[in-house]
Formats: structure tokens, sequence, C-alpha cells
């Protein structure tokens, strides 16, 4: 049996490693160990995942310590991306797998893009699998089912609207890997032009307008909202051509339905498809896939410089 090693698998606001715990779990791989901060917050992190998802598994401090003392096929981190780097190459010399909140790598400045490139290229040499997560692609089977006339037509408009918690330029680091990674199942490989943003509402709402031109060389005009929100669920909601999908959360049984024109339909929980997809791109010896990391990082680079000003 696979087994997987999530570090960060506390849910304080809006951590999900709990919710990869329970993924990994349900996709028949077995969840060997929890990392935390501190013992104190590894032990509530074990005894939450038992407790909840009858998932039994140990708890360390110390990534190092965990992969030294059990053997993991996966690493899962969902810890803050100033973290990453260093673990990353833990898990890289333990030789695992790693699927990686986002960003893969953040605040190092100019050093972002070489150094993602360096750890991606690290993997692949490895021939280890390294994927980000970013669950929203798995959700445009749930769009076609309601807009099947849509399906293979070009996509030459593009708006999403997600809810982060933090407000300013986290925002960006927060939401935008996943707009990047939507545009990126729905156009291919591309580039951002053209950014124009604007934030109102003392900074808890920015608005994001660019191209999104196609390295095949259609251009795609895309706009991007987000609006600080700590209720849970949070809204969310996308469209294709001026075509609106919203998501709708069903609580305590977190129940995803999906909204569209007159239709209402429930959904797999895309984090699950993700999960599943990422074991099977291991279980058949997949490449990474490097121009869509290198991409996104490259993406993310171009928005918050310019929400940022630097």
């Amino acid at each position: 049996m696979t087994k997987v090693i999530i570090v960060g698998a506390r849910r304080r606001r809006q951590g999900i490693g709990e919710f990869l715990a329970q993924a990994f779990s349900a996709a028949g791989a077995e969840v060997i160990a929890v990392v935390g901060t501190t013992p104190e917050t590894a032990s509530l992190a074990q005894a939450n995942l038992l407790a909840q998802h009858g998932i039994k598994c140990a708890a360390y401090s110390s990534l190092a310590t965990a992969l030294e003392k059990e053997s993991a096929d996966i690493v899962a981190l969902c810890t803050p991306f100033d973290s990453h780097l260093a673990q990353l190459k833990l898990v890289l010399a333990a030789g695992a797998h790693c699927l990686c909140e986002k960003p893969i790598i953040w605040g190092m400045g100019a050093r972002n893009i070489p150094e993602t490139t360096q750890i991606i290229d690290d993997f692949i040499h490895n021939k280890r699998y390294l994927a980000l997560v970013t669950q929203w692609p798995y959700t445009l089977a749930s769009f076609y089912e309601i807009y099947p006339e849509l399906k293979n037509q070009p996509v030459s408009a593009f708006e999403m609207t997600l809810s982060p918690i933090r407000p300013g330029p986290d925002m960006v680091l927060d939401a935008a890997p996943h707009i990047i990674s939507m545009l990126q199942a729905l156009a291919g490989d591309g580039t951002i032009q053209n950014v124009k943003s604007s934030f109102t509402n003392n900074e808890n709402r920015l608005t994001l307008d660019f191209d999104y031109q196609q390295t095949a060389g259609a251009n795609t005009t895309v706009r991007f909202i987000t609006t600080v929100c700590e209720d849970i669920p949070r809204p969310a909601s996308y469209s294709i051509n001026g075509h609106v999908l919203s998501r709708e959360i069903e609580l305590p049984a977190y129940k995803i339905w999906f909204q569209g024109k007159d239709k209402r339909i429930q959904a797999s929980d895309p984090l699950n498809l993700l999960v599943t997809d990422f074991l099977a791109n291991i279980k058949n010896k997949n490449s990474v896939d490097r121009q869509a990391l290198i991409t996104s990082i490259t993406a993310l680079d171009v928005l918050y410089k310019n929400v940022t000003g630097s």
C-alpha cells in the first residue's frame, strides 16, 4: 500500500491538510504520519484524523525525523510557502513523491522562478512526481455536463471569483494559482499580458484584468475577482465565454453542488479527483509536467509584481 506523510494536517483557518489526508485514505493510500510545528499541534492533528476520519497514524514535529523513522512513498506539503524549499529538499533526499500546496516556492524575490525550476528538475532527475494542489480543473466535467454545447469550443473569455481569507497582495498568492491552473487546463500553455489591477474595500477586494496569450496563438481575456471571506463555505464561481458555474457546499456533510443556467448537479469533491489522478500518475510512472509548473510560477510572478508594483 502507498504510504503518505501529511505535513500540516491541522486545520486552523484554511489548511487543506486534513482534507488531503482524507482524500488519500479514500483513494486507498495509507496515511502513516502527520507532521506539525510542535509536538502539541502534531498530536492535535493526529487525534483529529482518528476521531473525524478513522485514520490512525504517527505524529511528529519534524519532517526530517518523520522521514527517517517512516518509510514514505509520498509527502503532502500543506504548509506555508516560506517553508517549502527546505521541506522539498528533505523530500527529495528521502526519495519520495510530493503533492505541494501552492505556490511551490515563494518569498525569494528574483530567485522564485530559478529556484522553483531547479526543484522541478531535481524531481524529474530523481524520477519522482511533483504536483501542485490546484483542484479546480477537476470541476470542468461538471461545467460541461451543464453546458455540453461549449465542450471543445475555443475559450475567448474566462472569469473566476474566489474568496481567500487574507487581504492585500497575499490574495494573489492564495488564489491566483487556481485561475492559472484553469487557464492551463482550458487553453494550454501561455503567458499573462496587459495586466490591470485594482483594490477596493480597504484591500479586501481585488480585481485583475489581463490577457492570457496562448502559445498556440489564440488569446483569452480574463477577469479575476477575489474578495476576503472567512466564513465557511466561501463563495466561488467561474464563467467560460459568459456561461456561469457557481459552487455550493452543503455542510456538515460537505456535499458539493454546481449551479449553472437552470441546472443544479451534485459533483465529486475535486480534491479527491486530484489525489486519485496524482496517485495514478505515480503508478503509471508519468513524468512531471515541467512546463505547466514553470508557467504557473512565472504567471504568478507577473500578477504579483503588478499588484505590488515591484
